[in-house]
This record gives C-alpha cells, sequence and structure tokens, in this order.
C-alpha cells in the first residue's frame, strides 16, 4: 500500500483496510449501522430547515435509507423519514435530477400507511 503525507497526516492512497472492515460486517449488521449513523445524523439537526441546506438531507438520508423500512419501530418514525424522502425528492426534481427524485419518490410511498 501506498501512503501520502498530507501536512502532517499520512493517509493511504487507497483505502483497502476501510473496504476489508466493512466486508467483514454481515448485510444485516451494516444495514443497522448505517440507520443508527442516520438517526444519530437527523437528531442532531432535528429542529433545522433544510430548504437551505439540501446536502445534509442528502447525507442523513443516504444513511437511514439502509434500514428503511424494516429497522423502524413506529408509525410515526415511519410518517417522519417519509417526509423527509419527499422533501428530498422535491428538491432533487428542482435540480434536474430525476432519477434520484424517483428513487427517493418510492422510498416515501413505501413508507405509507397502506
Amino acid at each position: 500500500m501506498e501512503l501520502n503525507k498530507d501536512e502532517s497526516i499520512y493517509r493511504f492512497v487507497h483505502d483497502k483496510m476501510r473496504e476489508a472492515v466493512y466486508a467483514l460486517i454481515d448485510r444485516d449488521g451494516r444495514d443497522e449501522m448505517h440507520f443508527g449513523i442516520g438517526m444519530t445524523l437527523l437528531a442532531g439537526f432535528e429542529n433545522r430547515k433544510w430548504k437551505n441546506d439540501n446536502n445534509n438531507l442528502f447525507v442523513i438520508l443516504d444513511q437511514l435509507n439502509h434500514g428503511v423500512p424494516s429497522l423502524l419501530q413506529s408509525e410515526s418514525e415511519r410518517l417522519s423519514v417519509a417526509k423527509l424522502n419527499h422533501e428530498a425528492a422535491s428538491a432533487m426534481l428542482q435540480s434536474y435530477n430525476y432519477t434520484s427524485a424517483y428513487q427517493r419518490s418510492m422510498t416515501a410511498v413505501s413508507l405509507l400507511p397502506v
């Protein structure tokens, strides 16, 4: 492995160690890990408006949606995540990102009560 020095920090050129560790986590464990990260991030931004900073919303949903819908514990959690996915889909439509908007919309619909 090759190392690069950036000021006083050394970094792997190709971070194979991270990939190897991630590969050791079973599929269910990965979903739980991502979902936990998403919930932690969401709690940190709970009172924040997303309209001026969609990137945070997209990062949070990228994590949360790994565990959707199986890890959502209540109807209110399902509706909250559905609303966030709808909001992200709307923002993506405004920037002409139709494929991602469709995916977020489908996730939102899958979380609505039957």
